[in-house]
């Protein structure tokens, strides 16, 4: 029975009654073990089966969008996000004063608006939105942010994330455990009416508070994942169902402000890219997150296929062995013939340049393959410092274009320096782990950053930034991104930029992979969703094609 409605789960009414009597057939045949054709048995059997057909065929005859995730998400909570597990799903479950939209400018979400109150621009006041209110219909009020965002910066909530908050007076302080959370320059001085104090003037204010990081909270979201369905979301849908290494489903927030009849979502759990592919392919996808690289090629051309810029800043890192001797990082860095993995990767975006735009710094910092300065560089590191192998650390979740990037690199340094690298790919708790004991003598770190800007990327190597995994102690560094935090212009923000890059890459403290584009599907069934630049997934208006 079980194998008869597998096989029939999507079949259209119609269908179903063509199959009836070949039901029946079957029930009344001696051939039958469970019947014997009585006739009482068959009556109940014809009911059963005809209910179990309604089920599913109510099921099927529902509109559901489908993507998959490589992990399950660990947390709702935005003290403990993970954004490369969860945050196709989070963007659409939390939402903050406001949102990107698809080219990445900040547009009013929660909010009505924000306006500075003084001439130097530190005094800002958050009018919300009239009758905005949680999944579970409880109006969301200015004091909602005030706790959220204390949480968010306090250290005893074990937060990821309460750099975000470092704009905002005493953010930064109390961060570092310096000052309590009440210190926080954030109050509500009524129900609507959200009042923040910046330690300076910031030119990307209202891109940071398009962070679904900055949601309002009503209360501490559930640890457990046996509880996540319970969790009470600010954005266009909240979670209806939570099965285990499976799938999660999402439903429509009938209390959203935006009001529309939202199809459900499915996020299905797949940790092999061959696999969700042949699942896009088989029509039980309706977009496929990651596409390889071998695939591209057989695919652009095709209806459907997206190539999609993303803001990120990924690079190839060094570990206290190797990032301790410029010599050391500078053979490493150009030994690698960059334009030959670009051609490989099949992307626009040169690897060896910074993973976002060009047109946010000047000088734009590449690193070019140059042997002979390489091997100069490496006769002069000491031979007790190359003699073992070198370790090299990265993600599984990356998927196969991740480790065969790797595999090139290895090849690479073994082909122009001799150097014998050992390759040790991780799941990705473990490998996390592994990073933050700085164990590893090379690692590859894919950085999501907050806000589409050169200063979210540089930030990650303040010698405070928990993301700071090379290690990287420059104080002059830390002005340039403070000088950039103030500047008005865009000329003076791509001067600063450029500053910047010329320390972390010109001096070669890590290897950028160039511009990250992701390679995607859809199976054009529906419309109204976007990507932003910081590869968020945006279903405020999802809705099927007619």
């Amino acid at each position: 029975m079980t194998h008869f409605l597998y096989r029939h789960e999507s079949i259209q009414t119609a269908e179903a009654a063509l199959l009836i009597p070949t039901i029946e057939a079957w029930i009344d045949s001696e051939a039958n073990p469970l019947t014997g054709g009585c006739t009482p048995v068959k009556s109940f059997y014809i009911f059963y089966i005809f209910a179990l057909i309604s089920l599913s065929l109510g099921a099927s005859a529902k509109t559901v969008f489908r993507f998959h995730s490589g992990l399950e998400p660990s947390a709702v909570d935005p003290v403990a996000l993970n954004e490369s597990t969860g945050g196709f799903m989070f963007s659409n479950l939390y939402r903050s004063l406001y949102r990107l939209d698809r080219d990445g400018l900040p547009v009013p979400e929660l909010a009505e608006r924000c306006e500075f109150k003084n001439k130097e621009r530190t005094r800002l006041h958050c009018y919300l939105k009239k009758g905005i209110a949680f999944s579970n219909g409880t109006p969301i009020l200015s004091q909602h942010f005030v706790y959220a965002w204390r949480r968010l910066v306090d250290p005893k909530s074990g937060s990821r994330h309460g750099d975000l908050l470092y704009p905002i007076k005493g953010g930064a302080a109390v961060a570092a455990g310096h000052q309590p959370p009440d210190t926080l320059g954030v109050r509500a001085s009524s129900d609507s009416i959200l009042e923040l104090q910046l330690e300076q003037p910031n030119a990307e204010i209202f891109v940071s508070l398009a962070s679904p990081l900055l949601t309002p909270l009503l209360s501490e979201p559930p640890k457990s994942p046996d509880e996540f369905s319970q969790s009470i979301t600010s954005g266009p849908y909240r979670i209806a169902a939570w099965e285990r290494k499976t799938k999660i489903r999402l439903e429509n927030n009938p209390h959203y402000f935006e009001k529309t009849s939202r199809p459900d979502v499915e996020i299905l759990m797949i940790d092999e890219d061959a696999s969700a592919l042949q699942m896009f392919d088989l029509g039980k996808l309706d977009f496929l997150r990651r596409l390889n690289v071998k695939e591209i090629p057989f695919r652009r051309d095709k209806p459907g296929f997206i190539f999609h810029p993303a803001m990120r800043f990924d690079y190839i890192g060094f570990g206290p062995r190797v990032s301790r001797d410029k010599n050391f990082r500078k053979a490493l860095a150009l030994s690698l013939n960059y334009d030959e993995l670009t051609l490989a990767f099949k992307t626009p975006g040169q690897v060896g340049c910074p993973s976002f735009p060009e047109r946010l710094a000047t000088p734009w910092v590449c690193l070019k393959f140059n042997l002979k300065e390489a091997k100069r560089a490496w006769s002069k590191v000491p031979e007790n410092a190359k003699s073992s192998p070198l370790i090299v650390l990265y993600s599984k979740a990356g998927g196969e274009d991740i480790g065969r990037g790797m595999e090139w690199m290895q090849a690479q340094w073994k082909k122009h320096l001799g150097v014998k690298v050992e390759l040790r790919p991780l799941e990705n708790s473990m490998y996390l782990s592994e990073l933050k004991q700085r164990s590893s003598d090379i690692f590859r770190k894919g950085v999501n950053l907050d806000r589409p800007t050169c200063s979210a990327a540089l930030e990650n190597f303040l010698s405070t930034s928990p993301e700071n995994y090379i290690s990287l102690q420059n104080m002059k560094l830390t002005s340039i991104i403070e000088k950039l935090r103030l500047s008005q212009t865009e000329l003076e923000r791509k001067n600063w930029c450029g500053k910047g890059l010329e320390i972390i890459v010109g001096d070669h403290y890590l290897i950028p992979l160039g511009e990250i584009y992701f390679s995607m599907l859809e199976n054009q069934k529906f419309k109204g969703f976007y990507l932003t630049p910081l590869n968020q997934l945006d279903l405020t208006l999802l809705q099927p094609k007619d």
